[in-house]
Formats: structure tokens, sequence, C-alpha cells
């Protein structure tokens, strides 16, 4: 294991692909469903693939940033803890304990110790979180990890009206014990329910850039939904079929690394590691080769409306 940190109980790693079937367990008990809808996984596959994806993550800072929660007396892996981007430089936890292990503490031990890590890992001093405001498990745990409550009310959580809160972190002063407050980091407006907000939430320079790829993702496979998944532009069709994002220097295509290896030589050009594909702005945009993948992706992953129904 790649550990990132110990506390006094846990073992904070970077996720590996033989978790696959602890995390399709630890995600389908109802608080995930009702909260975290989007990080259900229904089969052992779907959790490899994802696993795949968020594995790809750990050589950058773009995020979404996910490690696992192993606990040292058993070698249990009980869940998650995670910093995933929202927009405008600004970074968002999230976390989850299996049902089994919760209400033991184990939330507030894990995210105590990482926000300080993870904030100075990506270069902030302000981490955001958002939670429904019926989750009041989850405000308890905020709380005592140090969030104070900046909004209360409705607005969109997962597509929907709900009444929900939204909190912020501050990093500490390690001499003074002040919170830092970094310049210029702006209000914090939400999560990113849309891709249409996702790209106003981005550079006006790279925008064209996003609409583009999204355009020729759509066009490729238009039976497949749009949706924000792991914080990013998602086409999905029963499962996450292809995810797009824009970094500092490149537009970043996501389709796992099935994909990457089926068209490698085709991909000879790219900066290509497994299931991320590296597009300079710089580079003219390969419009065919980006069909072919989305629809390679589509052939592979979708699930029709008759096997979602049947739970397929």
């Amino acid at each position: 294991m790649n550990t990132l940190m110990e506390t006094s109980r846990l073992i904070i790693t970077e996720l590996t692909q033989d978790m696959a079937m602890d995390v399709h367990r630890n995600s389908l008990d109802e608080d995930t469903r009702a909260y975290v809808p989007d990080e259900v996984f229904e089969t052992q596959e779907d959790a490899r693939k994802t696993l795949e994806f968020l594995i790809s993550r750990y050589g950058s800072t773009d995020g979404p940033l996910v490690y696992a929660l192993i606990t040292k007396d058993t070698g249990k892996n009980i869940g998650y803890v995670q910093l995933v981007p929202i927009g405008d430089g600004k970074w968002e936890i999230g976390y989850h304990i299996a049902k089994a292990y919760t209400g033991q503490g184990y939330a507030t031990e894990a995210v105590t110790a990482f926000l300080p890590v993870m904030a100075q890992k990506v270069g902030v001093t302000e981490i955001y979180s958002i939670r429904l405001l019926s989750n009041a498990a989850s405000g308890r745990v905020l709380e005592k990890c140090g969030f104070q409550v900046i909004f209360t009310g409705e607005d969109l959580y997962h597509g929907t009206v709900h009444e929900i809160s939204r909190s912020v972190w501050k990093a500490k002063c390690p001499k003074r014990g002040r919170s830092l407050s970094r310049e210029g980091q702006g209000h914090y407006s939400g999560k990113t329910e849309t891709i249409d907000q996702y790209i106003e939430e981005q550079d006006e320079t790279v925008r064209p850039y996003l609409n583009e790829v999204r355009r020729i993702i759509h066009d490729a496979i238009p039976e497949a939904q749009e949706r924000i998944s792991w914080s990013m532009p998602t086409f999905w069709k029963g499962r996450n079929l292809i995810h797009f994002a824009a970094s500092r220097k490149h537009l970043g295509l996501y389709p796992g690394g099935e994909a990457t290896t089926v068209f490698a030589e085709k991909l000879a050009g790219y900066d290509v590691s497994k299931g991320t594909i590296r597009i300079p702005y710089s580079a003219p945009m390969p419009e065919k080769l980006i069909s072919e993948i989305a629809v390679w992706c589509y052939k592979q992953y979708a699930i029709n409306d008759d096997r979602i129904k049947q739970g397929l």
C-alpha cells in the first residue's frame, strides 16, 4: 500500500484494484444511496472501473483525490475520505464510513488528519463541504473537524432542490493558531451540479475546448446522459462511460484503462497514462479519435434500460 498517513486507529492509503469488492460492498448501504447516490456501485465491475479512474488521478493534483480507510487492528477497508475540485480553485471534502463502523468516531478521526495534509498538497487554505440538512451525523463530524457553517437553506443537491448546509474549514497558522485565508479565494457558491455550470466555472480561455469535447462526445453517443460525477463532466448510461475535465495546460479525457490500451497506437502522439488522455490546448482537437473512443466506451460499458430495470 502507498500510505498517505496514519492515525491512532487508521491507515489512510491510496486505492488499489484489489479493493474493488470492498468498495462495492461499502457503497450499498442506505446512507450512500440517500446522500451520495453517484457513489453507489451496484456491481464489483462498476467499482473496478471507477477505481481504475481514481487510481489514475494520484499522479496529479487535478483531483478527485480519494483514499481508502483501513483499520489498523483488523485490516478492514471501512470507507474513504476524499478531496474533489469544485471549480475556481476550490476543493470540497467528502467521506464515507461503512454502516457497520459508523458511530465509532472514524470519520472525525480521518477527516481531522486529512484536511491539513491535503490542503497543503493542493495549495489551498480553505476547504468546503456541502451536506443535506437532514444528515445530522455528517453535520456533527464537520463541526468536530472545525468547519463553520456559511449557508443554510434551499439549493440544488444532485440535481434536486433540498434543504442543505454549506461549511468551510480554514487552515490554522502553525505558529499563532489563526485561520489563514487565501487572497482572492472568493465566495463558495456550492457544488457543481451540471456540465453547463462546470464549464462556466472554468477560465474563459479553456471553455471553447470543453464545449467542443462535450459536443463531440454527445454527437458520438447521443443516447448517453450528461451528469457531474466525481466533480467532472460525465457521460452515463447505467454507469459512468467517459469523463472529461479542464487542467491547467491540457484537456483531460478519462475513458478508462481498457480504452487507452485498445487505442494505444492511435494515441501514440499524446501524453497517456492508464485511463487518462491529456490533450494540450495548443494541439488541434482530435475529433475523430475522441468520437471513436466514446463509441467504444458506450458499446463496452453502457447498460440499457431493460438491464437497469432487471438490476443487471
